[in-house]
Parts: C-alpha cells; sequence; structure tokens
C-alpha cells in the first residue's frame, strides 16, 4: 500500500500545472497499480463555489473539484499527459 505524502512534498515535487493540464496519477492499491486521470479546469471550478485552490477534477463522481494535493497525496507516480490531440480517424 501507498503511504501518505505531505503537502509539503507534494507541492515540491509537483509545480501546480496551468489550467487545462490532465495528470494520470498511479497508485498502488491492494489489487496493484490503479491509475486516474485528473485535470485542472478553473472555468468549472468557479462554478462550484469553492476556495480558488479547489480547481482539479476526476472522473469519480460529482464530489467536485479538489485541491491538487488531495489527488496526490498517496501516488506513487504522477504522469502530465501533453496538450496534443491525436486524430484516430474517422469512421
Amino acid at each position: 500500500m501507498s503511504c501518505v505524502h505531505s503537502e509539503a512534498k507534494v507541492a515540491a515535487a509537483v509545480p501546480e500545472p496551468v489550467d487545462g493540464a490532465m495528470l494520470v496519477v498511479e497508485v498502488v492499491g491492494i489489487t496493484g497499480i490503479e491509475r486516474k486521470v485528473v485535470w485542472r479546469d478553473d472555468v468549472e471550478a468557479k462554478s462550484w463555489g469553492g476556495p480558488e485552490a479547489e480547481r482539479w477534477f476526476d472522473g469519480a463522481g460529482d464530489d467536485g473539484p479538489m485541491e491538487l494535493y488531495q489527488h496526490l497525496k498517496y501516488a506513487e507516480r504522477v504522469h502530465e499527459v501533453a496538450g496534443r490531440s491525436i486524430e484516430l480517424g474517422k469512421r
């Protein structure tokens, strides 16, 4: 199982990415490596009315945005997704 990282350690290791950034977060769980995608959306976060730092979303449901630290505190590895799109072709 993963350990809990301090907020200071996470902040030093992963500087706050810009609006629109996407990250793949890897956490080691009971069943092995689990991955989730989190993304920063400042406009959507404002509509939730929370603190400014709560601007990171994941696909887990309608819980609203959280601070980046909340998504990364158990992470073993974090990958930044490049901002390019890949065309897979049309049907």
